[in-house]
């Protein structure tokens, strides 16, 4: 089948099932599992197997998928070596493709910032925000407040994961740098939320 209409069904599934599965209160990510199995062999059998380059670690492989001439490499796989194998060989092979990459936790992000990856989304950050602010409103905190919270942590998090890359060769400083970060924000979180004392 075509790659415009394997795209298509892709497209259509999800857009069918997402909004189902959100409305029936189970989330959009059981949505997404629901559209995969649906087009895929054990439903409808619109797709019969994945599309696979090979090793994206390779050069050969990265240009045969089309980096050379990609705006974006996004980088999710689930082991962390090869995540920074792949980051390594774009880097040095398309040094001008911009690269998009999880890092599984704060020592997997500082590995893909030595190698000079900028946009990095960490695996629980996002969802552990989610998390506390749910939690933070249903235990009667106002929902701009709420944000307030969760934003000046996200800041606080953001700027001391930049700090700890300059120390991630010590042990003892990053625990140090931990202990302070966290004095300090619970310190900017114990003030008025608006900022103001």
């Amino acid at each position: 089948m075509a790659l415009l209409h394997k795209s298509i069904i892709y497209l259509l599934a999800v857009i069918i099932s997402v909004p189902i599965s959100k409305r029936l209160g189970f989330g959009s990510v059981l949505g997404y599992l629901c559209a995969g199995i649906l087009i895929g062999p054990f439903g409808f059998g619109f797709v019969h197997e994945a599309e696979h380059f090979g090793d994206a670690a390779r050069p050969d492989v990265l240009r045969a998928a089309g980096a050379a001439h990609a705006k974006i490499l996004v980088i999710a796989t689930a082991e962390m070596e090869t995540s920074l194998l792949i980051a390594e060989t774009a880097k040095r092979q398309f040094p001008n493709l911009t690269i998009i990459a999880r890092a599984h936790n704060r020592r997997h992000a500082h590995k893909l910032m030595d190698v000079g990856i900028d946009q990095i989304f960490r695996d629980t950050l996002l969802s552990s925000l989610a998390m506390a602010e749910s939690v933070l409103g249903r235990l009667g905190m106002g929902e701009s407040e709420v944000r307030q919270v969760s934003d000046t942590f996200r800041e606080a998090d953001e700027k001391l994961l930049l700090e700890q890359f300059a120390l991630r060769d010590s042990e003892d400083k990053l625990i140090q740098s931990a202990k302070d970060a966290a004095r300090e924000l619970e310190s900017i979180l114990e003030r008025d939320p608006e900022g103001q004392g």
